[in-house]
């Protein structure tokens, strides 16, 4: 019996304010934890002129404590920089314990997490 996980396509702008960025507690729902990751993921990811009009995508899975247990980069940015400043924030923002608090079917469908870094400069 297998379930088929959602993947949660989640696109982001820098702005260089990251320690103003509030990351909710909890969430109820897929949209509400998609988005309380893309958040947390952003607060700790280091801005960078160079990385203006770059992109990164990435696929990480969560363990059932939230913790990423693995991570690919699906396609990769030429600013080698934003490449290594993305996985350290996925990593650093671990564990998303914020998203225990969905119910347990939500959190199986976003225990698979695609990303799209798209950093846009002010």
């Amino acid at each position: 019996m297998y379930r088929t996980l959602l993947v949660c396509m989640l696109g982001f702008a820098l702005n260089g304010c990251a320690n103003q960025i509030r990351v909710p507690s909890s969430c109820q729902t897929v949209n509400e934890c998609a988005e309380l990751i893309k958040l947390k993921i952003q607060s700790n990811l280091e801005f960078d002129e160079s990385f203006k009009d770059q992109a990164v995508k990435v696929n990480f899975h969560l363990d059932q404590s939230a913790n990423v247990i693995s991570y690919t980069m699906l396609d990769a940015s030429k600013v080698i920089k934003l490449n290594e400043a993305v996985k350290s924030a996925v990593f650093t923002s671990s564990p998303f314990t914020e998203v225990l608090s969905a119910d347990s079917e939500i959190f199986a469908e976003i225990k698979e997490v695609n990303l799209i870094v798209l950093p846009l400069l002010d």
